[in-house]
C-alpha cells in the first residue's frame, strides 16, 4: 500500500460536490421509473390520504379527550407536569394545574391536530377567560361522533351541514332560557366569578377571590370611556397578609421606590416628565458600556476641566427638567447623583429604571409624552397625575400612580401570604374578571355545569327528527356531544353518570328547564337559585370554537409532510456564510440531528 499524501485527501468542496451530483443521479433515476414522488413533490416529500390518517386522528383526539375531561367540575382531577426549564443546566420544575388552558401550555405535543386544539384552547381563553375545558371537550367528542358517521359510509360535508344546523339550533334554544341580569347586583357577579373558577386552585381562596373580582369589576364599569380592555390591564402580586388586601388601581403600579430618601413620598396632582436615556455624562458622549469607559488623565488640570464638564452637564440637563414646571419625573435608566441633588432640592419625586413597558403605560395613564434628553423635554411633552405615591405594601416597596387620563391603564396588586397563593390567586382573577367582561357585551346568564347545553341536545334532536336528510344523523351526535359536558361533572364527582343524565333528561322534559344535579349537594336543584351560572356569551364562544376544530379536522383528507431537502439546507447555510462575510472555502457542513 502506497504511502497516502495530502493530495489523496479530497477537500471539503469537493465531498459537497460529490454528494450532490449523487443525489442528482438518485433523482433521475426516481424520475426514470415514474415515481410520484420524484416528478411531483419535493424530495423526501411525503403524502398521506384519508385512508391512512383516519384512524390515527380519531386516536389522537381520543386520547386528548380522555386526558381533559377529567378536569370538568368541581371535582375535577388535577394534572402534573413535571418539566425541564431553563438554560443547562436545566431545572427541574413541577406544575400541579387544574387549569385545562395551562397544562395543555405546559405540554408540547407533536401532532398536527393536538397543536390546533391548543390553538382552540388559547383563542377561549383569551377571548372569555372561562369555557376552555368544555369547549376542549365539545370539540373532540364531536371529532370522535364524526368519525363514526365517517365510518358508517357520510360524507364530510354532510356532517358539517348536520353539526352547523345543531349549532343554530343549540344557540337558538340557549337565547330562549337565558336570563337577563342587572350588573350592578354584585351577588350574581360573585356566583359567575366563583363558577368560572371553581375548582381551579385551593377551595378556600374561591371565595375570595371571586369577592374580590365582583368588586374590581364594580370599579372598572364607573370609570369614564372604560370598555374594559383586557390588554390595559396589569396585574402584579407580593407577599402580605391577605388577598383581602388586593389593591387596584386606575393608573399604573410600579415595582420601584423613589430615589432619595429627602425627595417628596407623596404627590398630588403632579406635572410628570417621562424621560428614556440616562442622565449621566458618559452617555452623552458616546453609546458605550460602563465599563468600557477609561478616562486617562496626564496632569490636574486635565482632570479639573473634565470635571467641570461633568458638572456642568448635569446641572445644566437637571435644571432643564426643573425649568419645565416637572415636579415628578420618571427615568427609563439610570440618573447621575449630581442631577438627583438638584431635583432633591427642587421637590421633584424621581423614579428610575422603569422597564419600557410599564414608561409605555405610564403615558398612556397621564398623558405624557417620552422623550430620550432632557434636552427634548418642553412643558408640551408634561402629562398630569392625579396621585404619585411610595408605599410599602407587602415584603416590597411600590410606586403608585393615579393617571388623570379616562380609559387608560389599570393595575392590580394581588396579596398573599405565600408566593404559590399569590401566583393562583393572579391566574383566577385574571381569568374571571374576563368571564365576567363578557357580561358587559351580553348581560344575560344561563344555568352552569352544562345544564344548560343538556337542555339545548333536546331541542337538537327534536329538530333533527324533523330534517329529512342524513345530517339528521349529525344532529343527533351533535346533541350527544352536548350532554358529554354534564355527564363529565358527573362522573368526575364519583356519582353514575347514565342515571342522572336519564334523570335530568325526564325532568327537562316536563318542563324544569334548569335543573341539574349539584355534585356539591348531591340533589337536584335549580342551578339559577343555586348560583351555578355561565354568561350566555361564554358559552355561545365555547360552542362555536368547539364546532370549528370539530369541522376542521373532519374536512382533512390528506396530509402532506414537506421537509427541507438537504441541498436547500446546505444553500441555506452558504447564503449564512455569505451574509457574515464568510468564504466559501470556510464553510463547513454540520451534522443533523
Amino acid at each position: 500500500m502506497g504511502r497516502v499524501t495530502p493530495a489523496d485527501i479530497p477537500s471539503q468542496g469537493q465531498m459537497i460536490t460529490s454528494s450532490l451530483m449523487k443525489e442528482e443521479m438518485e433523482q433521475e433515476i426516481i424520475r426514470y421509473t415514474g415515481l410520484e414522488r420524484g416528478t411531483i413533490l419535493k424530495d423526501y416529500a411525503r403524502v398521506r390520504d384519508r385512508e391512512s390518517i383516519f384512524f390515527e386522528h380519531g386516536a389522537v383526539v381520543k386520547y386528548m379527550y380522555d386526558m381533559v375531561k377529567t378536569v370538568l367540575g368541581p371535582f375535577g382531577q388535577d394534572k402534573m407536569v413535571s418539566k425541564d426549564l431553563g438554560a443547562a443546566p436545566p431545572t427541574r420544575h413541577v406544575f400541579v394545574t387544574n387549569d385545562i388552558y395551562e397544562f395543555l401550555n405546559l405540554l408540547e405535543f407533536k401532532h398536527p391536530v393536538a397543536k390546533i386544539l391548543v390553538d382552540m384552547a388559547k383563542t377561549v381563553d383569551s377571548e372569555v377567560g372561562d369555557g376552555v375545558a368544555a369547549a376542549a371537550v365539545l370539540g373532540c367528542s364531536l371529532v370522535l361522533h364524526g368519525c363514526d358517521l365517517l365510518r358508517m359510509g357520510l360524507h364530510p360535508t354532510t356532517i358539517v351541514e348536520g353539526f352547523e344546523m345543531g349549532l343554530r339550533t343549540c344557540l337558538y334554544r340557549l337565547e330562549e332560557i337565558a336570563i337577563p341580569i342587572r350588573l350592578e347586583d354584585t351577588s350574581i357577579l360573585e356566583a359567575v366569578a366563583l363558577s368560572a373558577i371553581r375548582n381551579k386552585a385551593v377551595q378556600n381562596i374561591e371565595p375570595v377571590v371571586a369577592r374580590t373580582v365582583a368588586g374590581i369589576f364594580q370599579r372598572l364599569r364607573r370609570i369614564p370611556n372604560n370598555y374594559l380592555d383586557m390588554s390595559k390591564i396589569k396585574i402584579e402580586r407580593t407577599i402580605g397578609p391577605s388577598l383581602d388586601n388586593t389593591l387596584y388601581i386606575n393608573g399604573v403600579i410600579l415595582r420601584n421606590e423613589v430615589i432619595h430618601d429627602e425627595m417628596p413620598k407623596k404627590v398630588v396632582n403632579g406635572r410628570v416628565a417621562l424621560i428614556s436615556k440616562p442622565v449621566v455624562t458618559r452617555d452623552f458622549d458616546k453609546p458605550v458600556g460602563y465599563d468600557e469607559v477609561v478616562l486617562e488623565f496626564e496632569d490636574p488640570t486635565a482632570y479639573r476641566r473634565y470635571s467641570g464638564y461633568r458638572e456642568k452637564v448635569l446641572v445644566e440637563a437637571a435644571n432643564r427638567i426643573v425649568a419645565t414646571g416637572a415636579n415628578i419625573l420618571f427615568l427609563t435608566k439610570g440618573i447621575d447623583e449630581i442631577a438627583i441633588n438638584i431635583l432633591r432640592k427642587n421637590n421633584i419625586l424621581a423614579v428610575r429604571r422603569i422597564v419600557p413597558e410599564d414608561m409605555e403605560r405610564l403615558a398612556a395613564a397621564t398623558g405624557g409624552t417620552i422623550v430620550t434628553t432632557p434636552d427634548l423635554l418642553h412643558s408640551e411633552h408634561l402629562g398630569m397625575a392625579r396621585l404619585v405615591e411610595e408605599r410599602k405594601i407587602g415584603d416590597s416597596e411600590w410606586v403608585i400612580v393615579e393617571g388623570s387620563m379616562d380609559g387608560g391603564p389599570q393595575s392590580i396588586l394581588v396579596t398573599a401570604p405565600y408566593d404559590e397563593f399569590a401566583r393562583d390567586a393572579e391566574h383566577l382573577i385574571l381569568n374571571s374578571l374576563r368571564t365576567l367582561a363578557a357580561l358587559e357585551w351580553d348581560p344575560r346568564i344561563i344555568p352552569g355545569g352544562g345544564v344548560a347545553l343538556l337542555d339545548a341536545a333536546l331541542t337538537v334532536r327534536d329538530e333533527a327528527w324533523r330534517v329529512g336528510s342524513k345530517a339528521s344523523l349529525a344532529m343527533e351526535r351533535f346533541a350527544d356531544a352536548l350532554e358529554d359536558v354534564h355527564r363529565a361533572i358527573v362522573a368526575n364527582a364519583g356519582y353514575d353518570q347514565l342515571d342522572v343524565v336519564a334523570e335530568v333528561r325526564r325532568m327537562h322534559y316536563r318542563g324544569m328547564r334548569d335543573y341539574g344535579y349539584d355534585v356539591y349537594a348531591g340533589e337536584y336543584k335549580q342551578f339559577i337559585k343555586a348560583g351555578i351560572l355561565d354568561p350566555l356569551y361564554v358559552v355561545r364562544q365555547a360552542l362555536i370554537s368547539a364546532v370549528a376544530y370539530a369541522e376542521l379536522i373532519l374536512k382533512i383528507d390528506s396530509i402532506f409532510y414537506i421537509p427541507r431537502t438537504r441541498r436547500e439546507l446546505m444553500e441555506k447555510r452558504k447564503a449564512e456564510r455569505r451574509r457574515k462575510g464568510k468564504r466559501p472555502g470556510d464553510w463547513v457542513e454540520e451534522k443533523q440531528y
